[in-house]
C-alpha cells in the first residue's frame, strides 16, 4: 500500500491508529532503535541534514521543529531545537488540545486528522532528506533488499501496540506494532528503486550533539 494511503488510514481514525497490529518475522527484518541494531536508521542518530536553508542535527530535531511550526508557530526559527523548550511541548500541546470555541464535531475531527496527516508527512519528509544526504543511512536502505525495516521499541514489554515502532514477541519470532518509521523507510526504498528519489549533492557528515 502506498505510504500516503497508510497515512490517511491512520489519521482518519486515531483509535485504529493506536490498535493496528502488523507483524514482521524477526529473521527477515532489519531492526533499529537508538541503542541496538542498525542505529544509523534511528531518528535520534546524529547527522547533519540541510532543508530549506536550515541545518538540523538529526531527524528527531528536524521533525520536532517542523511539527512545532505546523502546530504552533509557522514563522518559528529555531537554530538549536534541543535547547528550544517549546519544541518539546509539541506533543504535550497536541494531546491536551481541546475543541475551539464554536467548533462543531466535524470541524474538530477534521482538524485532528489534518494534524495527524501533517505529523506523518513530516516524518517521511525527514527520512527522504536523510536518505538523500547521509550516505550511511542510504547504504543500509539500498542494501536492505526485500527485508522488512522495523523500529524495535525495546522498552515495551507488555505487548501493547506501538504506533511508530514495534515490540518483540520472542515466542512467536515476530516484531509487532504500527512501525510507522520503518514503513516510511521502506517507502523511501521503493521511491528510490522506482527512480522517484534522487541523491542530493549535499555533503552530510556525522556531528555530535552539544
Amino acid at each position: 500500500m502506498d505510504f500516503s494511503k497508510i497515512l490517511y488510514i491512520f489519521a482518519k481514525n486515531r483509535n485504529y491508529m493506536k490498535t493496528i497490529k502488523r507483524e514482521y518475522k524477526i529473521e527477515n527484518s532489519i531492526y533499529f532503535n537508538s541503542k541496538f541494531g542498525e542505529r544509523v536508521l534511528s531518528n535520534m542518530y546524529p547527522c547533519r541534514l540541510e532543508y530549506n536553508g536550515e541545518v538540523f542535527r538529526s531527524v528527531e530535531e528536524m521533525f520536532h521543529v517542523l511539527l512545532y511550526r505546523f502546530l504552533i508557530d509557522k514563522t518559528k526559527t529555531c537554530s538549536n531545537a534541543f535547547e528550544c523548550k517549546e519544541v518539546y511541548k509539541t506533543y504535550v500541546l497536541d494531546k491536551k488540545e481541546t475543541r475551539r470555541m464554536n467548533e462543531n464535531d466535524e470541524e474538530f475531527e477534521r482538524r485532528k486528522m489534518q494534524r495527524l496527516m501533517e505529523e506523518y508527512r513530516i516524518i517521511h519528509l525527514c527520512h527522504q532528506v536523510k536518505f538523500q544526504q547521509y550516505k550511511p543511512f542510504r547504504d543500509i536502505i539500498i542494501n536492505s533488499g526485500d527485508k522488512d525495516i522495523v523500529e524495535w521499541c525495546y522498552w515495551i514489554f507488555d505487548k501493547r501496540i506501538d504506533t511508530f515502532g514495534t515490540y518483540k514477541d520472542v515466542e512467536k519470532g515476530l516484531f509487532v506494532g504500527g512501525n510507522i518509521c520503518g514503513r516510511s523507510m521502506m517507502q523511501v526504498r521503493k521511491e528510490y528503486q522506482e527512480g522517484k528519489l534522487k541523491v542530493s549533492e549535499a555533503k552530510c557528515v556525522t556531528v555530535k550533539r552539544s
